[in-house]
């Protein structure tokens, strides 16, 4: 999967302190090399970029005197770097600017030199047909974001200003003793505000995607930990990012990926990372996790409670769902929500330009055909099918809108999006509408760096069926696994009042986990009651968790929004969207936003206290936590 990459003196005439990379690489069936080389000057602060096909130079002002440095590029990526392949290639920091290279957009981000590069797998672009798989791109392209503003490391820090990066050697089957079979699973680990070994431990649980060394540097749990002298802890989950066991993703393999295995592993690193670090028997351990990882930390202290002290769970859906219609329920009462720059004309000028969509595809010929064009669909249109593979993109497009609002890196909020559809007048018709969602189209493809809004059916299902393992993938297959068997979640649009297509349907979702896991759907609704069943849905039952969430998020529907007693607490936050109190903290964040991570903050003030009333006095004594309020 990876080569090596030999040091080499990219320019003779440039200053002592120089260090570079070089290196090339296939690209699967065009067999189309590419090469990247870059260099650091040191002397005269320029940083040279050198390809076949492309060059460029700029400088900075930051004194960069004795660093042997490299920073890599590379060509045809067609999107952002992703969190992982910016570990891989080494891309050090930038600060607060990102330049835009024509070729790609390099964004402030520090690791250390690997000395490795990234071998591309057979196809450049991403597939962003379905829902779940453009909101899931979204999600990693605005936490890329945050994460990479957010370091802003130094060009020469001391050790203490980098994570480090660790591996646990984990049971392949935690539930079968008898099979020796293991896997490496990654962990980050801050230390920098860890003062003594009974400290408290706080454990950032990863989802379904990778997970970088942004996870202990910034947003919470991170910026709590300097209040308590907190060690800080990021688990990627097995089967995700770098922890994928050998022998890839087929569906043998897959039996092995399920929530159960993930709190399996999270309760073998706590006792094995315990050791590693010398913690203390006493220390408390506080979870921590967004979106299905904050389900993770709640049933982290549902199941392991001799483990887990207390578990802090942000936009959480606890309750797994077959159709999962109640999402564009959320969505379409947010699109009128005045607080956060919707309207009842926004909401109107959204169904008009659905319609106006569904219109076009039903006329054919060159009305399709243009449309096709405009909107960036890849595949043919003239399959029921595949129209709704581009009306699920276009749902995500609005969702995700929504689902992100007022995030730093989103491409679009609700305000921004409304204004797209109504114009500077703020009125719309249906042509109106209908340029106004292209515009926004175009928005989205363009921050994602996506050729491509949609493609057919059946590209996306030979997509989903690939079992090699690809580092450029942030888990598509794995995720839509772990929905066949464990969750359901899809999003449809079938009631009336729903502003999009009732395209696509249940039925086609179920029919993509038969036609890539050959799953059936009996099976697939039966798996969602078992979850329920085992973990308690909305009324899991467990005491020191606390569930956070925004009443903009669509998935709080899922979730826990009232307290269920005096240990299950719950905090609304108004106008907040998904995993917001977990981004860094901004200027700009709302009062409401404040006042939930004050909360927050009391809450694990008031867990802390008697975690070491338990410490001073022994197992046994304190008393329960307080809840908060059901809304801040």
């Amino acid at each position: 999967m990876f080569a090596p990459v030999q040091k080499t003196q990219l320019d003779t005439d440039c200053h002592p302190g120089m260090g570079s990379l070089s290196g090339h690489g296939e690209t699967g069936s065009t067999q189309e090399r590419f090469q990247y080389e870059v260099g650091v000057c040191a002397k005269n602060k320029d940083f040279a970029l050198v390809s076949p096909s492309y060059s460029n130079a700029f400088s900075r002002d930051s004194d960069v005197d004795d660093v042997d440095l490299a920073y890599l590029w590379t060509l045809r990526t067609n999107r952002p770097l992703t969190v992982l392949e910016r570990q891989l290639l080494a891309v050090c920091p930038f600060r607060d600017q990102t330049y835009d290279l024509g070729v790609i957009s390099i964004t402030p981000y520090g690791a250390a030199l690997t000395g490795y590069y990234l071998e591309r797998g057979p196809d450049l672009t991403f597939h962003l047909s379905s829902t779940a798989s453009l909101l899931r791109r979204l999600g990693e392209y605005i936490q890329q974001f945050q994460e990479s503003s957010g370091l802003g490391l130094a060009l020469n820090p001391g050790p203490s200003a980098f994570p480090k990066e660790g591996w646990l050697e984990q049971p392949l089957d935690p539930f079968n003793t008898s099979d020796g079979r293991s896997f490496l699973q990654r962990y980050w680990v801050n230390d920098k505000y860890w003062v003594t070994q009974d400290g408290p431990v706080f454990l950032h649980l990863g989802g379904e995607s990778s997970l970088g060394p942004g996870s202990v540097m910034k947003g919470h749990p991170a910026a709590l930990a300097p209040t308590w002298g907190a060690l800080v802890i990021g688990l990627e989950h097995r089967f995700y990012g770098l922890s994928v066991p050998a022998g890839g993703l087929n569906i043998v393999q897959l039996r092995f990926l399920s929530s159960r295995h993930a709190l399996a592993d999270v309760a073998s690193a706590r006792l094995a990372l315990s050791r590693v670090f010398n913690v203390s028997s006493s220390s408390p351990w506080i979870c921590f996790g967004g979106s299905y990882a904050g389900s993770l930390a709640a049933w982290a202290r549902l199941k392991f409670p001799h483990l887990i002290f207390a578990s802090i769970a942000s936009s959480a859906p606890v309750r797994a769902v077959l159709d999962f219609s109640e999402y564009n329920d959320v969505v379409s009462r947010s699109l009128k929500n005045t607080a956060i720059g919707g309207s009842p004309e926004c909401r109107a000028a959204v169904s008009a330009a659905f319609a106006e969509v569904e219109r076009r595809l039903r006329a054919g010929g060159a009305a399709r055909a243009t449309l096709r064009a405009e909107l960036g669909a890849c595949g043919s249109l003239d399959r029921t099918e595949d129209q709704a593979e581009l009306l699920g993109a276009l749902q995500a497009l609005v969702g995700g809108a929504v689902q992100y609002d007022g995030q730093e890196g989103a491409p679009l909020g609700v305000r921004q999006f409304c204004r797209l559809l109504l114009g500077p007048q703020g009125n719309f018709s249906h042509p109106a509408a209908y340029r106004g969602l292209r515009r926004a189209v175009k928005v989205l493809m363009h921050s994602l760096d996506q050729r491509c809004l949609s493609f057919s059916r059946a590209e996306t299902v030979a997509q989903l069926r690939i079992t090699e393992p690809q580092v450029s993938s942030v888990g598509d297959r794995q995720w839509l696994y772990q929905t066949c068997t464990e969750f359901g979640f899809y999003v449809t649009c079938e009631d009336p009042k729903c502003p999009f297509s009732q395209l696509p349907a249940l039925p086609s979702y179920l029919e993509l986990c038969e036609q890539v896991f050959g799953l059936s759907a009996s099976s697939i609704a039966q798996a969602v009651v078992q979850t329920n069943s085992y973990y308690g849905g909305q009324t899991p039952g467990a005491t020191h968790l606390l569930f956070i969430n925004g009443d903009t998020d669509p998935w709080h529907a899922l979730s826990i929004t009232q307290n269920l007693g005096p240990s299950e607490s719950a905090l609304l936050i108004p106008s907040s969207s998904h995993c917001m109190d977990m981004a860094p903290e901004r200027p700009s964040d709302s009062p409401s936003l404040r006042l939930g991570r004050q909360n927050i903050h009391h809450q694990l003030k008031t867990w802390l206290r008697l975690a070491k009333e338990n410490q001073d006095s022994g197992p046994g004594s304190g008393t329960l936590d307080k809840g908060l309020g059901s809304q801040v």
